[in-house]
């Protein structure tokens, strides 16, 4: 960081603590103002919008359920399929998580939020895809 930088650092750091007490909020279902909103006007003026958008990206792995039932029915079944439902099972489940969330600092309102779920992994086209559906919407 360069020393005229430090003003962004801080008015980030403002702006992620805000965010932190508004997701926080919204995990309750309460709908309050974060006490944080009186610290984000003096940012807002500075940036010269009222509005900040907060995205994110979240890929959870986990291994795959019922891999024994699976294999257990595909011998009594389909046994000519048995080596592709044991590869498939070996393969950990992927799913990743998208949001972006545009928010009105100045009061603290959500004016619009988009989030998608893939079950795959979070990978840089998937991402892309994404973005672009949050920015240009049909």
């Amino acid at each position: 960081m360069r020393e005229d930088e430090i003003s962004k650092y801080n008015d980030l750091a403002i702006l992620n603590d805000w965010m932190a007490e508004r997701m926080m909020h919204e995990k309750q279902n309460m709908e309050i103002t974060p006490l944080q909103t009186e610290f984000t006007r003096p940012v807002a003026e500075r940036l010269g919008t009222d509005f900040v958008c907060y995205t994110g990206v979240f890929t959870s792995t986990s291994m795959r359920e019922y891999i024994g039932r699976k294999i257990l029915a595909t011998i009594i079944l389909a046994w000519p399929l048995l080596p592709i439902v044991i590869l498939h099972s070996c393969i950990p489940k992927r799913i990743t998580y998208y949001y972006c969330m545009l928010y009105n600092i100045r009061t603290g309102q959500v004016k619009w939020i988009h989030d998608r779920t893939i079950h795959r992994s979070g990978k840089k086209g998937y991402i892309n895809s994404l973005m672009f559906d949050s920015i240009y919407p049909n």
